[in-house]
């Protein structure tokens, strides 16, 4: 006859795995509701919200209210979504049916946006969208192209050169112009353009990518800097054959600056960056694999998160580089070879990433790791659920969980429910 003591041993053992299965059976549940009703963003998958009836040309995220992002767009105005991209609406007075090339929010003022009409000239507003005014004093045309955008101080890239407002002012010249003299009496807006415009907080250093008709040279690309508020510029000399279509910059110190070039004989596009603003420069990811012939990047951007993950928006989907990794992985799952002409990624929460399209933005939230995969074989079985079940129980160390445990050190509900989804989706994006 069992003692006293193997009965309270069992009775133990039998409420432990009573406990067990009523908290497993709670989690599928939630898990399931999860999964069959998803909201925002799919995990590892570009999904659609809109805003629809006109390509998207450019984004830009509040850095300060989660889930707010606007959208410019190429004959519709500016839309704005609340809700992390799930649905939009028109943005404001002032603006209409306008082309809008790009849009920037103010640094360090969230509620002061800007955008700038190839048609119709600079914009702002400072009601986070409500109502627009145009501002184009001191411009020489109603041309605004890029922005780039500091706490008390903005440019704007125009048909005739970068011009530069401080503190809201009026627009006054930098020092460089596409519109010089031309001997050979041809259009005038043939003369060059400026394709990408980036501001490095820390230095104040500015970035075009400037291109010109007219050269002792002949046409050519060239990266462009200016570390006195645009008055004189130099050229930043890029280890490639082609020359520079998009600029980004990361964050921290003396932020690296990371620029896509288009390899013109190569038909190819490389990334390149430098962290001692322009003077030497390194490779990043090598080449985009998938991407086809004739493949160019149209923006960069980059998660600032450790480690850093930089987006690259192409002619064929998005790829991401992660320091460290071995190279560009594509994220193509839901963007079906898309030309993505503008990137962008939320502040608040970088494992959400925003592309623009002629479809309209398509959202991802990026799953890289994987809860519940213990065995480290890119699934999660029936066996680990209940290990990582007992383990939240405490009937098992966190180490018997050896691959992917929590950051914590502790299993806890949504760790649970992390892994049973899971299990029931699959470990998508564990390569990434």
């Amino acid at each position: 006859m069992p003692t006293s003591k193997k009965l309270q041993s069992r009775w133990r053992s039998r409420r432990r795995r009573s406990a067990c299965a009523w908290l497993l059976r709670i989690v599928v549940s939630s898990a399931i509701l999860t999964v069959a009703y998803p909201a925002g963003a799919g995990l590892n998958i570009w999904t659609g919200g809109g805003p629809l009836g006109s390509p998207v040309t450019g984004l830009a995220v509040d850095p300060s209210q989660a889930g707010v992002v606007y959208a410019a767009t190429a004959g519709k105005g500016v839309f704005k979504s609340t809700d992390g991209g799930d649905t939009w609406r028109t943005s404001g007075m002032g603006l209409g049916e306008t082309y809008v090339e790009s849009i920037a929010v103010h640094p360090t003022v969230s509620s002061t946006l800007y955008a700038a009409s190839p048609n119709r000239g600079f914009f702002t507003s400072t009601d986070s969208g409500a109502n627009w005014i145009a501002a184009n004093d001191g411009l020489l045309s109603s041309s605004a192209h890029r922005l780039a955008a500091g706490p008390a101080e903005l440019f704007v890239s125009t048909n005739e050169g970068v011009f530069k407002s401080l503190q809201g002012g009026a627009w006054t010249a930098t020092g460089l112009h596409t519109d010089g003299d031309d001997p050979s009496g041809s259009d005038p807006s043939l003369h060059g353009f400026i394709a990408c415009l980036a501001l490095e907080p820390s230095t104040a250093t500015l970035f075009a990518c400037y291109f010109t008709w007219i050269g002792e040279a002949g046409p050519g690309w060239q990266l462009l800097r200016s570390a006195d508020g645009g008055d004189t510029w130099e050229p930043a000399d890029l280890p490639t054959t082609g020359g520079p279509v998009a600029v980004a910059i990361g964050s921290g110190g003396a932020g690296t600056v990371y620029v896509a070039t288009y390899e013109t004989f190569q038909v190819s596009s490389r990334v390149v960056s430098s962290s001692d603003g322009g003077e030497t420069w390194d490779s990043v990811g090598g080449a985009m694999g998938g991407c086809k012939s004739g493949c160019r990047v149209h923006a960069l951007a980059v998660d600032a998160a450790l480690p850093t993950t930089l987006y690259a928006s192409t002619d064929n989907g998005v790829y991401a580089y992660t320091r460290g990794g071995a190279g560009w992985l594509p994220l193509d799952d839901g963007l079906d070879g898309r030309l993505v002409s503008s990137i962008a990624v939320d502040p608040s929460d970088p494992s959400v990433v925003h592309a623009g399209t002629s479809d309209g933005v398509f959202t991802i939230r990026r799953q890289t790791s994987c809860s519940g995969d213990c065995d480290g074989n890119g699934a999660v079985g029936i066996s680990e659920l209940v290990t990582i079940v007992d383990i939240a129980m405490g009937a098992q160390p966190i180490e018997a969980c050896t691959v992917d445990m929590p950051d914590d050190g502790r299993m806890g509900i949504s760790d649970i429910v992390a892994a049973v989804e899971h299990a029931l989706r699959g470990c998508s994006g564990r390569e990434a």
